[in-house]
């Protein structure tokens, strides 16, 4: 499987196109069913892969010990030479992922597929939309989407295709179909789960552009959707400053007065939003201090410093 970090990071973009494409002023004042039309275009004008390759961004160069790239490189040439390796190819494709040479591993994971025909399994389709995905910077194409579907005919629950099926609707504008996708993914957890940080992050607007109330489990008092949609006129720094600033009154009135659990985990989550993780981890000290006595919130603490990447 490629990196959480890096599945991550793609989560993040799909959330910024989320808000200024779902979030667009006058969207939402479009009938129903030009919205829907909308949507049926973008899913049927998706690139394809090799469309989306082509003008994906290069990727970063690999930061990794020389002894390392020159194993890669002979694991290359052991599989050329072997192209029916099952090992060799899934070596070669989850270190080309790591290295965050993606086609290269989009097109070992598919070899892989192939030698392994019928006997391939949820977890190979899924890795292979996957690689797909990232190699098209984020975009889930139509050949991405078939081993997703794949992944799930033959795994109905699997969650890192339902992840994935999930992106691919709030790219061509169904952030209903997304929510129900996403929102059942969220509460089923695990909580160490890579796509844990994402949903929390882009459920609130997806669902505001659905038209469904809701609120994240444990939210508290932090930024919400509508506060989201409200700063809509402001400039990015604005926007910033206002979110800073919601942020840290809730730590303020947590740090002098204390609160309930469910609001020490929303500020937990709310400070790894903002990329502070001297913050994070402060606060999910002062929580453990203030609810050392209660074994349940401490474990809805963990599960929010979790998702934050602050404990195991």
């Amino acid at each position: 499987m490629i990196p959480a970090a890096l599945l991550i990071a793609a989560a993040s973009a799909a959330a910024l196109y989320g808000y200024l494409r779902l979030g667009a002023p006058g969207y939402g004042d479009l009938p129903l069913h030009t919205r829907l039309a909308m949507a049926e275009r973008l899913y049927a004008n998706r690139p394809s892969q090799t469309e989306a390759e082509a003008t994906a961004p290069a990727p970063a160069a690999a930061q990794a010990d020389p002894a390392f790239l020159d194993l890669i490189a002979k694991l290359r040439d052991a599989v050329a030479q072997n192209p029916n390796d099952l090992q060799g190819l899934t070596l070669l494709a989850r270190n080309e992922a790591q290295l965050g040479n993606f086609i290269a591993a989009r097109k070992a994971y598919e070899q892989l597929l192939t030698v392994k025909g019928d006997s391939a399994t949820a977890d190979d389709h899924a890795a292979t939309a996957q690689s797909m995905i990232f190699a098209a910077a984020g975009k889930v194409t139509p050949e991405a989407e078939k081993h997703l579907i794949r992944a799930l005919d033959l795994e109905p629950t699997h969650p890192l295709a339902r992840y994935f099926v999930g992106l691919m609707f709030a790219e061509v504008d169904r952030p209903d179909r997304a929510f129900a996708l996403w929102e059942p993914l969220l509460r089923e957890g695990p909580a160490d789960a890579p796509w844990m940080a994402p949903l929390t992050e882009m459920l609130p607007d997806i669902a505001y552009s659905a038209g469904i109330k809701y609120e994240l489990p444990g939210a508290g008092k932090g930024p919400t959707a509508m506060d989201m949609a409200a700063a809509g006129d402001m400039t990015p720094t604005e926007r910033q400053d206002m979110i800073k600033g919601m942020v840290g009154q809730l730590e303020e009135r947590l740090g002098s007065e204390g609160g309930p659990v469910e609001d020490w985990a929303t500020l937990i989550n709310s400070l790894a939003v903002l990329g502070d993780p001297d913050r994070v981890k402060a606060a999910y000290a002062k929580a453990q201090a203030a609810f050392k006595d209660d074994s349940a919130a401490l474990a809805t603490l963990q599960a929010a410093a979790s998702a934050a990447g602050v404990a195991p």
